[in-house]
Parts: structure tokens; sequence; C-alpha cells
């Protein structure tokens, strides 16, 4: 799914249809978004360092765009973290926002868990970053496995640039246009044209061995007989608020017609 959907939504649209069913789906879309703004900071923090290394090679403009797409992600973790108590001040009586409010509720208040549980969440931060580090040492050991040394510096510059190619839409998920993309900008990188093409290529290979492994463990769920999810370990409760909407009162929003 996340092949031929743009950005990879087919796969986060799965996992929330499917897992959402147990943990309920405005708690679940909450963690995709986590997950992913976990993964892009980080990412964004490798391609920030990476900049540093290649001044020589990136210019002014791409060095301070790396620069604000860090800060973009920092701001972005900030605003979700406290979007909660925001939520909660919305006055009744403006009845757009109120109602805006009350379809955010279930994403502000898993923010707001994520924030009550600052261990976890470094936690989650931590392996986006390394998650992000791994696919780009994957890419330097297999640029020395053909016999030519790129840096890991390199790719942290040029994947980031690339996946703009998947909200192209001529493509499925930027595929053709992502690889050319990122063939360019390594040719650029003083790569050359053969190896270029070689890892371009690399980049949506190396998924292979993880999408099959993902299509056994589906195959194996629907042919084995349907059983009641377990979640394992102890679950914490977690003190959560009674708001108006919950407790069933009736206020001027409510009431209004949609």
């Amino acid at each position: 799914m996340s092949q031929v959907l743009p950005a990879g939504v087919g796969g986060d649209a799965l996992r929330a249809l499917r897992i959402g069913r147990i943990t309920g789906h405005g708690p679940m879309v909450a963690s995709l978004i986590g997950g992913r703004m976990a993964g892009t900071l980080g990412m964004a923090l490798w391609a920030l360092a990476a900049a540093v290394l290649l001044r020589d090679i990136v210019h002014v403009p791409v060095f301070a765009g790396f620069i604000a797409f860090a800060a973009f992600m920092v701001v972005a973790w900030v605003l979700a973290l406290l979007a909660e108590p925001v939520r909660r001040r919305i006055p009744e009586h403006r009845c757009l926002f109120h109602r805006i409010g009350r379809f955010l509720g279930p994403f502000t208040r898993t923010f707001e868990s994520y924030r009550n549980r600052p261990q976890i969440l470094a936690q989650s931060i931590a392996a986006g970053a390394v998650g992000w580090g791994l696919n780009l040492f994957s890419m330097e050991a297999f640029a020395i496995a053909l016999g030519r040394n790129v840096s890991w510096s390199v790719f942290a510059v040029a994947l980031p640039i690339s996946l703009f190619a998947t909200f192209v839409p001529i493509s499925a998920n930027g595929l053709g246009v992502r690889e050319g993309l990122i063939f360019a900008l390594l040719v650029n990188a003083h790569v050359s044209p053969g190896m270029a093409t070689a890892l371009s290529l690399f980049v949506d290979l190396q998924m292979i061995p993880f999408a099959v492994l993902g299509g056994l463990a589906f195959l194996v769920e629907h042919r084995l007989p349907p059983r009641p999810a377990r979640l394992m370990g102890r679950l914490d409760l977690v003190p959560i608020g009674v708001y108006p909407e919950a407790a069933g009162r009736r206020n001027r929003c409510a009431a209004a017609p949609p």
C-alpha cells in the first residue's frame, strides 16, 4: 500500500484501520502522526549535520532550508504537545472553533499523554533518528560494496530532497521521479552516473525484505482462525478529565444545527 499512494499514506491508512479496531482510531491515528513526526525530526537533524559537513558543496539557500526544516519540526512537536490545554480553553460561544476542538480531541489528548511520559517520548524520537541513521549507513555500505566510498552525509542531504517527489501526482508514490532526482543529486555530488543509477535503485530495493516479511505475516494471519487480541504487560490507567461533550451536557454549540 505504501508503494502506490503518495508519501506512504496507504500503509498508514491500513494500520489505522486494522490496529484502530483494538486501540481506538483516534489514538491510533495520533500514534501514526507521532511516529511520522519522530522520523521526520530525525531525518531533519541528520540532514542538518550533513549540510554542515558538506558546506563546500551545499550552497547557502540549501543550508538555510535544512535549518528551517529542522526548526519547523521542533515547532510542530511543541505545538502538538501543548495543543490540548489550548483546546480546553476554547470558549463555548465560539461554535465553529468549539466543534473543531471536539473533532481534534482524541488527537490532542493522546499527545498530552505523550507529554506526561517524557521518557517514552524521548525514546520514540531517538528511535526515529536511529532508524533514519541506519538507512543512511546502509546506503553507504551498498556504495562500498559496489567499489565506491560515498559518505553517508551525501545521502543525508539527497534523500530528504528526493522525498518531495512522493507528492508528485504524475506517478505512484513518486516512483521514477524520485529515482531520477536522487540520480541528479548524486551526480552533482561528483558520483559517477553508473554508481548514481545503482544507488538510486537501491533506495527502493532495500525495502523489499521488509515488504516480504510483512506479506508473509499477513498471509499467516489470514490463514489462522481469528483470535481475540490481547494486550501484553501491565496497562497503566491514564487520568483523563471529563469534558462537557463527554458528560452529555448540551450547550449552544451542541444544540446548533451542523
